[in-house]
């Protein structure tokens, strides 16, 4: 599976809920409708697959589930902070995978 952080290829990871970090432009994502539906899309909370390093950097207290990685900053949500955050293998994403397919009719059950 890749990681949604760094982009890198891993056997085992987590299965987070992350959303972005934004406040630059605020004030301009208020005042227009465009650019407060992407400004609301940029900081969503949304489901994710990360590496066991990215969660420890975004998991870690010291932070408060803040972190940047390759230049982005990402928030974890608390329901995915204190080891709380489900292990994956590649088994079990591709697994995960199959079954989010099927509810989607991406392919035939």
């Amino acid at each position: 599976m890749e990681c949604f952080c760094c982009g890198s290829d891993v056997a085992t990871g987590r299965h987070v809920k992350l959303g972005g970090f934004v406040l630059d432009g605020l004030d301009e994502a208020l005042s227009c409708s465009t650019a407060y539906i992407a400004h609301k899309e940029s900081t969503t909370f949304r489901s994710a697959f990360i590496c066991e390093s990215c969660y420890s950097v975004l998991d870690s207290e010291a932070n408060g589930g803040i972190g940047t990685i390759l230049d982005r900053t990402h928030v974890i949500n608390r329901v995915s902070r204190q080891g709380k955050a489900p292990k994956y293998t590649a088994e079990k994403y591709a697994a995960f995978r199959l079954r989010y397919a099927i509810k989607h009719g991406l392919v035939d059950g």
